[in-house]
C-alpha cells in the first residue's frame, strides 16, 4: 500500500516536471518572438522589411539616403542599451575593391562607434551597437544602397508613412568642407596618383563619410 502512494507521488512529480518545463520553452518562444521586430522601410515606393531587436529604448523611424548609401534611424532611449539589426545585401551593403565585405561606419549622434557584426551570409548581415541613455540618432552608412541616386524615403513606425526627396549633387570645397583637409607635401591642387590605400574621414554638416585614397 505504501509503495503504492509513493508511485502515485513519483508519477505526480513526474507530470508536474514536465508540465513546468513545456510552460517555460512556450514563454521563452513567446519572448524570442516579441523581442524580434518588423520595420518596413519604403525605399521608390517599394518596401523592405528591417528585422531588429532594441533593449533600453525604441525605434521610431528609419530613414534611407539613396544617394549617401546611409541609414538614420532614431531611438527614443531610456537607458544604456543596444540595437541589433538585420541589413539585407539587397538594401543595402559594404564593399571594397575587388567585391569583398568591407565594416560600416556606424554613428550614434555624430561619433564615431564600434559595433560587433554577429552574422554574414549571402542575404544578410547583422550588426550590433550599444548606446548611451539619451542617444537619439544611430547612422550606419555603407557604399551601396537599394535605388541609389534616385531618391531618399523615410519610414515611420506604426504609420510607415513615406516622404521623398530629391538628392542633388553635392559639390566638396573649401566652403562646405569641415575636415581637416588631407594633403599630401603642400596644399597641391593637381591630381596625384596614390599606390596606398588610405581612408580620410570627411566631415560634411556634422557627418562623417570615409574617402578612401
Amino acid at each position: 500500500m505504501l509503495y503504492g502512494i509513493w508511485t502515485l507521488v513519483a508519477m505526480l512529480l513526474s507530470s508536474a516536471a514536465i508540465i513546468n518545463s513545456n510552460a517555460i520553452e512556450i514563454a521563452y518562444a513567446q519572448t524570442f518572438s516579441d523581442a524580434n521586430n518588423t520595420f518596413d522601410l519604403t525605399i521608390d515606393n517599394q518596401k523592405y522589411p528591417l528585422k531588429y531587436n532594441i533593449t533600453g529604448g525604441e525605434v521610431t523611424s528609419i530613414t534611407a539616403d539613396p544617394a549617401q548609401a546611409t541609414f538614420l534611424i532614431n531611438v527614443a532611449s531610456r537607458e544604456d542599451g543596444t540595437l541589433t539589426i538585420e541589413l539585407p545585401r539587397n538594401v543595402i551593403d559594404s564593399k571594397a575593391q575587388g567585391n569583398t565585405d568591407e565594416d560600416y561606419a556606424v554613428f550614434v549622434d555624430d561619433q564615431s562607434k564600434s559595433f560587433e557584426e554577429i552574422t554574414n551570409n549571402n542575404e544578410v548581415r547583422t550588426i550590433e551597437i550599444g548606446f548611451d541613455n539619451g542617444a537619439e540618432k544611430i547612422e550606419i552608412a555603407g557604399t551601396q544602397i537599394t535605388g541609389k541616386g534616385a531618391t531618399a524615403a523615410a519610414a515611420t513606425e506604426g504609420t510607415n508613412a513615406t516622404t521623398t526627396t530629391t538628392q542633388a549633387p553635392i559639390i566638396i570645397n573649401k566652403n562646405n568642407a569641415t575636415g581637416t583637409a588631407a594633403t599630401e607635401g603642400s596644399n597641391a591642387t593637381g591630381a596625384k596618383t596614390k599606390t596606398a590605400n588610405n581612408t580620410f574621414d570627411l566631415t560634411i554638416d556634422n557627418q562623417k563619410y570615409p574617402l578612401k585614397y
